[in-house]
C-alpha cells in the first residue's frame, strides 16, 4: 500500500483526528439530528425560559417530551459528549441547564457547572425551585464555588418567591425549617396570584413578610375565590378596586359577589366594562342590580352593540336608554341584535 494511501486509512479510522476534521464543517452528527427536533422551532433559550415561568404545565410537557429523545441519547454517549451537542446546536445548552435542574439530574447540573455552560444571568437555585427540586436545590448548596460571586449555589430572596409562586410548597417548608431562607412580600403575592392556597396558608402562619394589595387583587383576578377568602379573613393588607374590576371582567361572578358584599373598595367602570366586551352577561347583571358601578362610555355599548353579542344588547338596550338612533346600528348591520331585544322584551 503506497505511503499515502496508508496515511489516508490511518486518519479515517481514527475517530480522535475524524472528531478533529468534522469539528471544522458545517452541519450536525447523525445521533444528533433528531434531537434537534425535541422542542419546537419558534423556542429560542428565551421564550422556554418564559414558558415556563408563564405556563408551567405547557413548559413540563414540552420538556417531557424533550427527555424521551435525550435521555436515551445521553445514556449511550454520556455527559462526556454533550460539548458536542453543544457545538451542533447553540440553544441546546440551555435546554438542558432547563433539563437537568427541573428533572433533578445531578450529573448533567455538576458537568454544566463545572465547564461553564450555565447561564449566568439565570441562577440554577432559582430554576430548580421553581420545578421543586430539592435534592439539586441541597446539593448547588452543598458545592464549593468556583466563583464566590455566584447565584447557583445561593439562595436569594427570589429563590423562595419563585418556589411559593409556582406552589412548591416542599421547598418553602423546608428552607423556612432549616434556615429561615429570605423571601419577600413577592411570595405570598405570587402564591395568591396562581392559586396556591396552601403555600399563602403556611407562608401566613410561619413567616413575616406578609403580602401586598396585589396578592388579592391577582387573586381575584384569575379566578381564586378561596384564596380571596383566605386573605380577607386573615390578612390586613387588603385590596384595591382593581380587584373587582379584574374579576368582573374575567366572569368571575362569586368573586364579583363576594367583595361587593364584604369589602368596601369598590370598582371603577373598568368592571362594567370589561365584563361588557367579554360578554359576562351574569357579572353585568349583578353589577346593575347591586352595585352602582356603570360604563365608562358609549362606545363601550357600540362595542357590545359591533360584537353582535344578543342578549348581551338586549339586556343593555334596556338598561342604557340613549338620546337618537344610536340602538339602530344602521352602519354596523346588527339590526339582527336590536330586534331580538324587542322580540324577547329585555
Amino acid at each position: 500500500m503506497p505511503a499515502t494511501s496508508a496515511a489516508a486509512a490511518t486518519v479515517v479510522t481514527s475517530p480522535e483526528l475524524m472528531r478533529c476534521i468534522f469539528a471544522h464543517q458545517c452541519g450536525v452528527y447523525e445521533d444528533i439530528l433528531p434531537l434537534t427536533k425535541l422542542l419546537p422551532l419558534h423556542l429560542s433559550n428565551r421564550s422556554l425560559y418564559f414558558l415556563m415561568i408563564g405556563n408551567y404545565p405547557v413548559f413540563r410537557h414540552h420538556l417531557d417530551h424533550f427527555a424521551r429523545g435525550f435521555t436515551p441519547w445521553l445514556k449511550v454517549h454520556g455527559t462526556s459528549s454533550l460539548p458536542r451537542l453543544f457545538t451542533c446546536v447553540i440553544s441546546m445548552p440551555f435546554t438542558v441547564e432547563l433539563f437537568s435542574a427541573c428533572v433533578g439530574h445531578l450529573d448533567i447540573v455538576d458537568f454544566l457547572i463545572d465547564h461553564d455552560y450555565v447561564d449566568p444571568s439565570i441562577p440554577l437555585m432559582d430554576l430548580a425551585a421553581w420545578a421543586g427540586q430539592l435534592a439539586v436545590m441541597t446539593h448547588l448548596l452543598a458545592r464549593k464555588p468556583r466563583d464566590e460571586t455566584s447565584k447557583h449555589h445561593t439562595l436569594t430572596p427570589t429563590t423562595l418567591d419563585w418556589a411559593a409562586c409556582n406552589g412548591q410548597l416542599n421547598v418553602v417548608q423546608y428552607f423556612t425549617k432549616t434556615m429561615m431562607a429570605p423571601c419577600t412580600t413577592d411570595a405570598m403575592d405570587g402564591a395568591a396570584r396562581c392559586g396556591h392556597l396552601d403555600v399563602v396558608q403556611y407562608l401566613h402562619a410561619n413567616r413575616h413578610e406578609g403580602c401586598t394589595t396585589d396578592a388579592m387583587d391577582r387573586a381575584a383576578c384569575y379566578g381564586f375565590l378561596d384564596v380571596v377568602q383566605f386573605l380577607h379573613v386573615h390578612r390586613q393588607e387588603g385590596c384595591t378596586h382593581r380587584a373587582m374590576d379584574a374579576a368582573a371582567t374575567g366572569g368571575h361572578l362569586e368573586i364579583v359577589q363576594f367583595l361587593n358584599e364584604r369589602r368596601d373598595e369598590g370598582a371603577s367602570s373598568d368592571a362594567m366594562d370589561g365584563a361588557i366586551l367579554n360578554g359576562h352577561l351574569n357579572v353585568v347583571k349583578y353589577l346593575v342590580d347591586h352595585s352602582s358601578v356603570s360604563t365608562s362610555s358609549v362606545d363601550v355599548l357600540h362595542a357590545a352593540l359591533a360584537l353582535g353579542d344578543q342578549p348581551m344588547t338586549a339586556f343593555l338596550m334596556n338598561r342604557f336608554c340613549l338620546e337618537g338612533d344610536f340602538w339602530s346600528d344602521e352602519d354596523n348591520h346588527h339590526n339582527d341584535v336590536v330586534d331580538y331585544g324587542i322580540i324577547t322584551g329585555f
